[in-house]
């Protein structure tokens, strides 16, 4: 039975003690069942798409000794006898997510995404000290970002973006996550500015924050993030200049800086960051030539500069193919948005 504890025995049987290693008690004598059984009566179990095994089955990792494999419990993954990996993207779960999951200490992974759940991100999930990847994205949460997340220091892909109404700043303690491959919190309420402590992640490839209402100007700091490959802050409230440090960053990809309130110039020094491919300036206020030296770029296919102040005219001599994008008459920023993503000629999000 998974009512068993172990605490408050003095004398243990050896069918007891058998027993009472089946249901894996845990922090506070709860069990995994009992934990994960918490879960789904929070996100209403009954209501899920598929539930196959839940409130059946006494255990969800019965196999000692056994390692990654899954469950009769559908979306849950074992190690051995311990939950490793909570998959239940896009399965109908609706309410809070209850702060036991944090008991469930050998999770590698999470992901919620795509379910119409409520309420905030549980603080309590920082004591997932394993934790490699956290998605709660397009999960209808609010609340803020907490910033006990930063004690998950394993944590290498941090997805939460599409929650909308998540708000609050970008937490200066996610720096402490120094192995994070993947940030992305775009088309959210988030505000303040970009904490320069954010140079820290210098393992981190993406960093997703558009559609926000960021302000402020990129920190210099930027450079640090030596493997950075897509960067997108477009369509926040960023102003100052584009920092020509950017270019520091040899192994970009994508530059997403649209709709904005960017002035100055376009540095001429992109034209050495040779993996660029996606280039996009739209609405801001920007002025100048744009750098002729951008159609070296044998990887660019995407330019958008429309609806700035530039002078002159485009850079004829190209070497790749561009798909020159910008404002055209009676078009809006969103519009053009649309646009970009329409003639990518390839996925663009890691």
């Amino acid at each position: 039975s998974t009512g068993v504890r172990l605490c408050g025995m003095a004398v243990i049987s050896l069918t007891a003690a058998l027993l009472a290693m089946a249901v894996l008690p845990r922090a506070g004598g709860a069990s995994e069942a009992e934990i994960l059984g918490l879960f789904y009566d929070s996100t209403h179990g009954p209501g899920w798409g598929d539930s196959t095994g839940w409130r059946g089955d006494d255990h969800p990792c019965p196999t000692s000794g056994s390692t990654w494999y899954q469950s009769s419990w559908f979306g849950v993954w074992c190690n051995s006898t311990s939950t490793a990996n909570l998959s239940l993207s896009n399965n109908s779960l609706s309410g809070t997510l209850p702060p036991d999951l944090a008991s469930l200490t050998h999770l590698t992974i999470i992901d919620l995404h795509m379910n119409p759940l409520s309420g905030p991100v549980p603080s309590a999930l920082a004591g997932l000290t394993g934790l490699q990847t956290l998605r709660l994205d397009r999960a209808s949460l609010t609340g803020t970002i907490p910033s006990q997340l930063s004690s998950i220091t394993s944590l290498q892909k941090l997805r939460l973006n599409q929650n909308y109404f998540l708000s609050g700043t970008v937490p200066s303690e996610i720096s402490s996550l120094t192995g994070l491959q993947t940030l992305d919190a775009y088309i959210n309420s988030l505000s303040g500015t970009l904490p320069p402590e954010l140079s820290s992640l210098t393992r981190l490839q993406q960093m997703g924050l558009d559609t926000n209402f960021i302000s402020g100007t990129i920190p210099e700091e930027v450079i640090h993030m030596g493997q950075l490959q897509n960067l997108y802050v477009s369509s926040n409230s960023l102003s100052g200049t584009i920092p020509v440090k950017l270019s520091n960053l040899r192994g970009l990809a994508i530059v997403h800086l649209f709709s904005n309130h960017f002035s100055g110039t376009v540095p001429s020094e992109f034209s050495s960051v040779s993996t660029l491919e996606v280039l996009a300036l739209g609405g801001n206020h920007l002025s100048g030539l744009l750098p002729s030296a951008l159609t070296s770029l044998t990887r660019l296919y995407a330019l958008g500069f429309g609806a700035n102040s530039f002078s002159g005219s485009i850079p004829e001599r190209i070497s790749n193919p561009v798909s020159y994008t910008h404002l055209r008459a009676h078009e809006t920023p969103e519009h053009l948005v649309c646009r970009l993503l329409l003639e990518k000629k390839k996925k663009t999000k890691i």
